[in-house]
């Protein structure tokens, strides 16, 4: 589903899975290039924060009271 998402949202990424993974894990993988721009890094950043709140399948270490990071 997030591979999915994001690609519906002009990101490109490749999801991946077990045996690379736990099997009750995942890992998303994006390839950066010097030739992105700020902005394009940006719309990756925003997408992917959209996705992971659609697909609950966001982790962090910092508490939830934190305030947000301002993009």
């Amino acid at each position: 589903m997030f591979v999915r998402e994001l690609t519906k949202r002009g990101v490109a990424g490749v999801g991946v899975g077990f045996p690379a993974t736990k099997i009750t894990g995942g890992r998303m993988r994006f390839c950066l290039s010097a030739a992105h721009t700020k902005e394009m890094l940006d719309k990756i950043l925003k997408e992917v924060d959209v996705v992971g709140d659609m697909c609950s399948c966001k982790y962090s270490k910092i508490p939830k009271s934190a305030k947000p990071i301002e993009w």
